[in-house]
């Protein structure tokens, strides 16, 4: 006879299908809970105020340049979820800067940008469903101006620390480059033989006198204090030293008569300028030469020059210095600079004394 059984044994606590109905049990609530908080994230919108610099620039075209300001610090509220804005706050943290190229979308002349325009088009705030809510200024200035192109603007080299001889002037290749100018200051450039780039100083401090190198040289980007992109932005300029030099600054007392604005146009832009009282300035002159030279110079800080318009004092005696070290270049820079600004607009006529400098300028250049 055959035992029925009354019972059947549970299946045992940790075998293959315990484990599966658990692993099941526990995926269905990890799915159920991502979905609740997902869900969550996007019905629960908040706002959250930033900080950051737009930066403009032109990317994207060679014949445009900007005039305007090309940085601007603003204060902007954004909307979005909580985990979007985390991320906007994260990114602005690495990256303090919004970047914005205005070439791409607005012709050459005057434009008035909704700053929020700007901001909407920020890759990781469109990207990242982010809504402009408000910002601080509203709108931004973007002055654009066509780029024109000019060829053949010779470069000066400058140098430091040594000199050359005049019978051998140094070599610059490329002697003349293009330049990019934006087209409203094209008719402020200087012209004829005025129109030149120099470089930045070339140290020759350290070259032995009578050896001639090679050095690269950056191509300073003004002309006249008017900003030109040169192509190329460095030359080559080969130099034989013919003597070591220093430099030394000498404040040159000015006591200004009339007009005391007379010193805050362009023909003092050159020089440092402290100022002591209205009628009080302090020119600081530096003037390049030879040691045994530099050691010569003096100058009085008790005696006070009155000046005018009608007076030219000042560039006698920068002259003076210039020419008792031996820089017979930048003596007749000064002389032709008062021929330039102060003669020229006001009809003067140089001094005895300034004269007689220049003569000695002339006379320096036929006997060397």
């Amino acid at each position: 006879m055959t035992k029925t059984k009354l019972y059947t044994p549970e299946a045992g606590r940790f075998d293959r299908s315990w484990w599966f109905g658990t692993f099941r049990n526990a995926l269905f609530v990890a799915i159920i809970t991502v979905l609740i908080w997902a869900y969550a994230d996007l019905e629960n919108t908040e706002d959250g105020q930033f900080n950051a610099a737009i930066v403009l620039a032109t990317r994207s075209s060679k014949d445009l340049t900007l005039l305007s300001a090309q940085r601007v610090e603003t204060t902007f509220k954004l909307r979005g979820t909580s985990s979007s804005l985390m991320i906007f706050r994260r990114e602005l943290e690495n990256h303090p800067e919004i970047r914005h190229d205005v070439s791409q979308g607005y012709a050459p002349g005057i434009h008035m940008i909704p700053t929020a325009e700007i901001l909407a088009a920020n890759d990781l705030v469109s990207k990242s469903g982010l809504t402009v809510i408000s910002a601080a200024p509203k709108t931004i200035l973007i002055d654009l101006d066509r780029l024109v192109q000019l060829a053949d603007v010779p470069v000066e080299p400058k140098f430091t620390g040594g000199r050359f001889a005049e019978d051998t002037p140094p070599k610059v290749q490329p002697a003349k480059v293009t330049i990019r100018v934006a087209s409203s200051d094209l008719n402020d450039l200087p012209k004829g033989d005025s129109l030149r780039l120099t470089t930045s100083p070339v140290d020759l401090k350290n070259v032995p006198t009578g050896e001639e190198v090679t050095r690269e040289a950056v191509i300073i980007a003004k002309i006249g204090g008017i900003r030109v992109w040169p192509e190329p932005p460095t030359v080559r300029v080969t130099v034989q030293v013919s003597e070591r030099t220093e430099e030394k600054t000498i404040s040159l007392a000015v006591h200004l008569r009339l007009p005391h604005t007379w010193t805050q146009d362009h023909t003092w832009e050159q020089y440092k300028l402290v100022r002591k009282d209205p009628l009080e300035w302090q020119p600081q002159v530096t003037v390049h030469g030879a040691q045994k030279h530099l050691d010569r110079l003096r100058a009085s800080v008790e005696q006070f020059i009155a000046i005018d318009p009608y007076q030219d004092e000042v560039y006698c005696q920068i002259m003076e210095w210039h020419l008792a070290v031996g820089d017979r270049v930048s003596a007749l820079r000064i002389y032709k600079r008062y021929l330039d600004t102060i003669a020229s607009e006001m009809g003067f006529t140089p001094s005895s004394r300034m004269q007689e400098l220049h003569k000695r300028i002339l006379i320096d250049k036929e006997t060397t």
